[in-house]
């Protein structure tokens, strides 16, 4: 008989995970310890008390029963009493009165997901901090980049627990997190970008046009990152004119581009800004856009701690509009905000200055002398023991997807070329049409092909199977989404599965060695 699972992410009061928390399990209302262990199986026993992993995640399995859980660490202590494992018929799971709850209702209640009867051979939960691997022999825990190859050949920034902006060393993976809530959004991939204006920070420089106003580098504040270098753009008293600072970066006809920037309220409330000829206003008391242009593509406005707001607005540069990029304070939202009369001492601050060619913004890429390139984040597997060439399945789960340049690949498994071409199962990003799909080759010839999936931005779980004799199923969150039925439409020569040039946050990539079945697929998507 399988155990019961308990596991949950250790805090403290200010909601910041506790790295190797101490955690004893006890029989309720007694002093008694029970027999407690790492798998459902029984098969490797744990200490009692034992360790969260570096992450502040813990996990235990035992036999169902009611238990005190008592985690300690960083000078906090906490207790969960009566805990009941394996026993949910004693506990209202919230279903209406004389209605038996569901699986999914008790899953809910008791915070744990569902687990098909198959094991997945890989296991990886990002946003956890756990990931498993089979090695030949049994499932063991394992770092992620020592799973998966990770190549992106420069650093790259992410958001961190804390909401600050860190900066990742090359060929490292990226470990992302809402700047808002601190939740964990799993391993960041992204496309290749470049950001277009240099001195990213630094507004003094003469690259910055400084128009009816000065820099304040003195007086500094801390920035996004951390550091108390963040400037301060101060109206002069010039009256009626536009007061900030501006670039003219060459732009391509045709070519779609993204402005952002970090901006903070000081005696201005509200900060304008322009792409090509075309503007935006965003208020920093409440982190809204009272105005925008009609022609702008596309805009929007993310609170950082401490007070901050990244803003931006997307726009495709056409010939004869202004090769103009402008930041700057405003007295009032509407399309002439930013022209008032200026009172010689009132601003904004202003952080981390980008624009970059791609329909949406991505992570920040700081520049100094020179326009910076980030490049693209590629993680890949050579398969082994844990891989099923017959049939399998791919789980995926995404917290957020964000439209590229060109279409990425979340998750491909594919196999060598042959004279006729290539092999492959992909599950791809159709950019910039901003689009999901299963796309799959045998010899060059294309076997599936799933009409363009139009899904919303965040939260999504992506699963698909394939075997030699049946074709492929996809399902999204619970639901059928396509299928290819027939035999001769599975490559026989997988050997490797990757993502390469998506732009994603994963929580979580799994690999089960079976095709599962409609129901699983179904209860696993949800």
């Amino acid at each position: 008989m399988a155990l019961n699972a308990w596991q949950r992410t250790i805090i403290d009061d200010t909601g910041a995970a506790i790295p190797d928390a101490e955690l004893e399990v006890f029989i309720a209302g007694t002093t008694n310890k029970p027999d407690i262990f790492e798998d459902a199986s029984g098969s490797t026993a744990l200490t009692n008390p034992f360790n969260a992993n570096t992450n502040g995640f813990a996990r235990f399995y035992v036999e169902g029963g009611a238990y005190d859980i008592t985690a300690t660490g960083n000078g906090s202590s906490q207790t969960w009493e009566n805990v009941q494992l394996g026993n949910a018929q004693r506990y209202d799971t919230g279903t209406a009165d004389n209605e038996l709850p569901t699986q999914a209702d008790i899953r809910n209640y008791y915070g744990v997901s569902y687990q098909p009867s198959v094991c997945p051979t890989i296991d990886c939960n990002f946003a956890e901090g756990v990931s498993r691997l089979y090695d030949g022999r049994k499932m063991s825990e394992q770092d992620d980049e020592t799973i998966f190859s990770v190549t992106r050949g420069s650093e790259a920034t992410y958001i961190a627990p804390n909401g600050r902006i860190k900066t990742a060393g090359v060929d490292e993976l990226r470990y992302q997190y809402d700047p808002e809530t601190g939740e964990a959004l799993g391993i960041l991939i992204e496309e290749q970008r470049t950001n277009l204006l240099t001195y990213s920070e630094d507004f003094t420089k003469d690259d910055w046009v400084k128009t009816n106003a000065t820099i304040d580098s003195t007086n500094t504040i801390v920035a996004p990152d951390g550091e108390n270098d963040a400037q301060k753009i101060v109206e002069d008293t010039q009256t009626a004119v536009t007061h900030g600072v501006f670039k003219r970066p060459s732009y391509t006809d045709g070519k779609t581009y993204t402005l952002s920037s970090f901006v903070k309220a000081s005696e201005r409330n509200f900060v304008q800004i322009k792409l090509h000829g075309h503007q935006a206003s965003f208020d920093l008391s409440n982190g809204s856009v009272p105005y925008a242009n009609s022609s702008i593509d596309d805009y929007g406005i993310v609170e950082h701690p401490d007070g901050w707001y990244q803003i931006w607005i997307t726009q495709t540069f056409i010939s004869g509009d202004a090769q103009l990029t402008l930041i700057g304070p405003a007295k009032e939202a509407g399309f002439d905000g930013h022209v008032y009369d200026g009172d010689g001492t009132s601003g904004i601050y202003v952080w981390g200055a980008q624009v970059e060619e791609g329909p949406a913004p991505s992570s920040y890429i700081p520049t100094t002398d020179a326009q910076v390139t980030r490049g693209k984040d590629r993680y890949e597997r050579t398969l082994g023991d844990e891989h099923n060439p017959i049939e399998g399945t791919v789980l995926i789960e995404i917290s957020e997807i964000r439209n590229g340049n060109s279409n990425g690949e979340v998750v491909k498994l594919m196999g060598p070329n042959t004279a006729n071409g290539e092999n492959f199962i992909w599950f791809r990003q159709v950019s910039p049409q901003g689009y999901v799909d299963l796309f799959c080759r045998v010899d060059g010839t294309t076997t599936a092909d799933s009409s363009n999936l139009q899904l919303p931005a965040i939260d999504k779980k992506a699963a698909f199977t394939y075997h030699q004799d049946s074709g492929y199923v996809l399902y999204i969150d619970g639901n059928e989404m396509d299928a290819f039925t027939g035999v001769g439409l599975v490559p026989t020569n997988v050997d490797t599965i990757k993502s390469d040039g998506a732009v994603y946050s994963a929580r979580a990539i799994k690999y089960y060695p079976r095709a599962l079945s409609a129901t699983e697929l179904e209860e696993l998507t949800k």
